[in-house]
């Protein structure tokens, strides 16, 4: 998918930060529209990286726009109900590329991708690449009502060598919402998220920022507040128009929370929010000058508690 960067793309980011609020929506978007511009992420490519004695992960973080017709042909069809549509002449992707390298056993390499609608803040579709231990394609896609997913694996050890396309073990999964519009007036998935902190005005708010989000197989409530201003010690390398710089030294860094609650029905085992190759709960730290994310810090499983400090940044 060919893609290009444009400032109108933040005209969908401001629909976001109404997800999950009871406030009249019109009034909250203009009142979001009033505040942000198209400069307020600074940022379209983000390199970060974690590194201790159990292994190496590497996570690239990418965020474009690209022709919506373009985007159509990627967007598969569901076998009941009516999914999402591209409308405008655009849309925006959000790519997370993730190479986890453990001091013992084998890579495992995740490739994330979403899709956006613009002008309302429409998330359309995800899919997740996985290859390493296990080799498997999972495609999202996003309904009024809930999630459709097509999961494409090789049937054996011979198709691991063809294209996905020919993998012929596959499974179609529904994913309902099951819930009343005024619990979740908007959906978002997780990618989106490293954006909000760059792009949203916290501080004026009262009380926390609520968002539903749908993780793997179920809907997440995700509260994100801000826990104060610190100290924090940075080392990355910024490519500008006059050519790259290396950012060294103590910041003022605004930590943004995000606490996450499984909405699972009755019966169903909550599973754990995934971010990043976190679990769990997770801090963003955010640069309070620039309103880059530095760091982003939770747990990863087999690695423990963790901080992912951003080693360069692409405006």
């Amino acid at each position: 998918m060919a893609l290009r960067k444009t400032g109108y793309v933040m005209v969908g980011l401001l629909l976001f930060a109404n997800f999950g609020l009871p406030a009249d929506i019109s009034q909250a978007r203009s009142s979001f529209a009033d505040a942000l511009n198209s400069e307020q992420i600074p940022w379209r490519h983000l390199s970060y990286t974690v590194e201790n004695f159990l292994g190496k992960v590497t996570t690239d973080v990418r965020f474009e726009i690209g022709p919506a017709e373009e985007a159509a042909k990627l967007l598969i069809p569901v076998p009941r109900g009516c999914a999402f549509q591209t409308s405008g002449s655009a849309v925006f992707a959000i790519t997370v590329q993730s190479v986890i390298d453990p001091l013992f056993g084998q890579n495992d390499n995740l490739k994330t991708q979403s899709w956006y609608n613009p002008q309302e803040a429409t998330v359309l579709q995800r899919i997740r690449l996985r290859q390493g231990e296990e080799i498997w394609q999972k495609t999202y896609r996003f309904t009024p009502n809930g999630v459709w997913r097509l999961r494409k694996k090789p049937n054996d050890s011979p198709e691991t060598k063809l294209p996905l396309e020919q993998w012929t073990n596959s499974e179609e999964s529904f994913y309902p919402y099951a819930l009343s519009s005024a619990e979740c007036t908007h959906i978002v998935e997780p990618l989106i998220l490293l954006c909000l902190v760059s792009a949203i005005d916290l501080e004026s708010r009262n009380g926390p920022l609520t968002l539903c989000v749908f993780n793997k197989k179920q809907l997440h409530q995700v509260q994100i507040h801000k826990a104060g201003v610190q100290r924090l010690v940075v080392d990355y390398r910024q490519n500008l128009k006059q050519g790259e710089v290396r950012r060294k030294g103590e910041i003022e860094a605004v930590k943004y929370s995000f606490k996450t609650r499984s909405l699972a029905g009755k019966g169903k085992k909550p599973e754990p929010f995934s971010f990043l190759g976190l679990k769990g709960d997770f801090d963003v730290f955010v640069d309070k000058s620039s309103r880059i994310p530095v760091q982003v810090s939770g747990e990863i499983p087999g690695f423990g508690t963790v901080d992912i400090k951003l080693r360069e940044v692409k405006p």
